[in-house]
């Protein structure tokens, strides 16, 4: 079953449940813990025409395999979307193209989510994870930010890290707590002066267990326990209760492919992803709020 699934499109009604209970920890468990801002920080606003509103996700793998769902969160609210993500793509990459971008999009909410890799070019103009390189990744995620909110003063701007990836050395553990912390700061810099318009987003909660631990399934959502997409070879019982693999059986992505040299390759979801949903909503779901918007009624209707 693929992205475009109608099955799947009308998983998008989980946002609806997901605003009325305030992001509750049922559908999407601390999907927003991190946010800085609240849906009780944004203006009152007089109800909008949801066509007018345009969200934009700025991302690297994670967000390549997440975009299918985040984009169909979106759609059902009515409003537009865009996104700039691809495989190995580093926060220095959209430094330049956002600038285009901002201008001619004019987002109101953007989502920016990079987890710190330094596979291209523009990440090894220093030697990377050094002091000078941390430095450089702050002035970029401060630098598109501006950019953005320049474009739209009265737009929102969220950053985004990856979920915890046990595989990885504790050397690069401790550099993507870095990253965090590099988004956090910035968050809370740029804050001051665009109050409730920045925040850093612990959206990869919505992937992990208690505490930030990692986990390979989660129990199945009951949205998908009703769509049947609680089934097959990624769930299990365990004590009865049905889980669903959330992240890739090898690397640290939602899903994988294993190319013939033995390199992981972060391919586009090409079955129905829970983890990759998951994360795709957790990203839009604080913005959506923000923007007070609720999904079309025609979804309502469609069996």
């Amino acid at each position: 079953m693929g992205c475009d699934d109608p099955d799947v499109r009308r998983l998008s009604l989980l946002i609806l449940a997901a605003l009325i209970a305030a992001l509750s920890a049922s559908l999407l468990p601390v999907a927003a813990a991190g946010a800085t801002m609240s849906e009780t920080s944004a203006p009152t606003r007089t109800p909008v025409d949801p066509s007018t509103r345009h969200f934009l996700l700025l991302g690297d793998s994670l967000s390549w395999q997440a975009m299918p769902y985040a984009r169909q969160v979106v759609a059902a609210t009515g409003a537009r979307f865009d996104w700039l993500a691809y495989p190995g793509a580093s926060i220095c990459d959209v430094v330049r193209p956002v600038d285009a971008l901002a201008a001619r999009e004019r987002p109101d909410v953007s989502v920016v989510e990079f987890f710190g890799t330094a596979f291209s070019r523009c990440s090894q103009r220093l030697h990377p994870y050094s002091e000078a390189w941390f430095r450089l990744y702050a002035i970029d995620a401060a630098k598109i930010a501006t950019t953005l909110l320049a474009a739209r003063p009265s737009g929102a701007v969220y950053f985004v890290d990856g979920p915890v990836v046990p595989s990885l050395p504790a050397r690069l553990q401790g550099y993507a707590h870095r990253v965090r912390q590099i988004y956090e700061q910035v968050a809370t810099a740029l804050d001051r002066r665009h109050p409730g318009q920045v925040a850093y987003l612990d959206a990869a909660s919505a992937v992990e267990g208690p505490g930030g631990r990692y986990v390979q399934s989660l129990p199945c959502l009951s949205v998908e326990r009703r769509r049947h997409l609680c089934q097959g070879r990624t769930v299990r019982r365990i004590h009865g209760i049905r889980y669903i693999e959330v992240r890739a059986r090898i690397g640290g992505h939602f899903c994988a492919v294993i190319a013939p040299s033995g390199v992981i390759v972060p391919p586009g979801c090409t079955t129905y992803s829970s983890g990759a949903y998951r994360f795709g909503a957790a990203m839009m779901a604080p913005g959506i709020a923000r923007e007070r918007l609720l999904p079309r009624p025609i979804y309502r209707n469609q069996r």
